[in-house]
């Protein structure tokens, strides 16, 4: 291994950490960190879901603290939020008790959702970590759409051919070319016709694909 494929290592290492750490013990900065780092744009990059909804029953996936799922509510859907992490149910739980609002909550992993089949109207994913390049996320994804249903994908994508670069985003918890390819061959292989929302595929772009069932 070159010096630099083990730099490249130890950076993605060090992400997958800090990914863990703001979805646990520092969970109460998740939003303010994720403010920070978007330049101000994160909550209006995952209002971007909002223009595709199908439906009336609408399933999140990695909710974090809730932000979505209350804007969802306040719109009129039927919502469910999935997501593994205890503190993040906590800190969501909080914010639908001050306003007198029910969400129904599930924990629970994406590759195995406890989700009936065919259930969801819409399914959404802002933002996902490493599940999302799992072959189960994407058989639970097809599995829980009802028929004329929506995936709805909300990432940060680079579209560049230099490899390091290409290293450099995955390290960095960045989708790269390979990775979205990877996701609509996965998705229409369990039956599901994609269509980016994003046309112009270069540079650093905050990437929208939908998959329809």
């Amino acid at each position: 291994m070159t010096k630099l494929q083990n730099t490249l290592g130890h950076l993605s290492h060090l992400y997958a950490y800090l990914e863990n750490l703001l979805y646990y013990e520092l969970s109460p900065v998740y939003d303010a960190v994720s403010w920070l780092v978007s330049f101000g744009q994160w909550n209006r990059w995952r209002k971007l879901t909002l223009a595709h909804v199908h439906g009336r029953r609408v399933l999140e996936v990695g909710f974090g603290t809730g932000m979505l799922l209350d804007e969802l509510t306040r719109r009129g859907y039927w919502v469910c939020g999935l997501d593994i992490s205890p503190a993040m149910h906590r800190i969501t739980a909080r914010r639908f008790a001050r306003q007198n609002i029910t969400v129904a909550q599930v924990r629970g992993i994406v590759q195995a959702m406890p989700i009936t089949s065919h259930f969801c109207d819409t399914l959404i994913s802002t933002f996902p970590a490493t599940f999302i390049l799992d072959p189960e996320t994407i058989r639970e994804t097809a599995r829980v759409l009802s028929v004329g249903g929506r995936f709805i994908l909300i990432d940060m994508c680079l579209f560049t051919a230099n490899k390091f670069l290409q290293r450099l985003a995955r390290g960095l918890g960045i989708q790269t070319e390979q990775e979205i390819d990877w996701l609509e061959h996965a998705l229409a292989e369990c039956g599901l016709s994609v269509r980016p929302i994003n046309r112009q595929r270069k540079g650093l772009i905050v990437f929208v694909m939908i998959a329809e069932r």
